[in-house]
């Protein structure tokens, strides 16, 4: 796969992992950096069991299942065209706003921002993903 010189990489890109598997792309590119990172993930669903209905605990765990591929996942896009990174830093966005509605918890929102931030830092152009993580820490 070949990236267009009109589009910058992302940051994460690595060259030496174009033509690999995409596991061995993602551990190339940076997974193995953010699998200590999912631990976090069980901290919500211990704190809000027993709190919310079965219905949304069940939610909550899809969401919380689909953060972490997500965040992991950040390592094997770094080299999808721009406008495909964007997309990925979106859909960690609106997981987090799923976060926040099945753990009847706004809280859970902010505790997870950290993840966009990493994903805005290895998937867009500095300047950008400046701009990204000032406007999610706000939240």
């Amino acid at each position: 796969m070949t990236i267009s010189t009109r589009e910058p990489p992302a940051p994460a890109f690595e060259a030496g992992a174009v033509g690999l598997p995409w596991y061995r792309r993602a551990w190339h590119q940076g997974a193995g950096y953010l699998l200590p990172n999912l631990i976090f993930l069980a901290l919500p669903a211990t704190f809000v069991h027993g709190e919310v209905s079965t219905a949304r605990y069940v939610g909550l765990l899809a969401v919380l299942a689909l953060l972490g591929g997500l965040l992991v996942g950040t390592s094997v896009v770094a080299h999808w065209g721009e406008r495909g990174r964007w997309v990925w830093i979106g859909l960690i966005m609106g997981s987090l706003g799923l976060l926040a509605y099945f753990g009847d918890n706004l809280s859970l929102m902010a505790y997870f921002t950290p993840y966009v931030t990493v994903a805005a830092a290895m998937l867009i152009p500095w300047r950008a993903a400046r701009t990204v993580m000032l406007g999610v820490s706000t939240i």
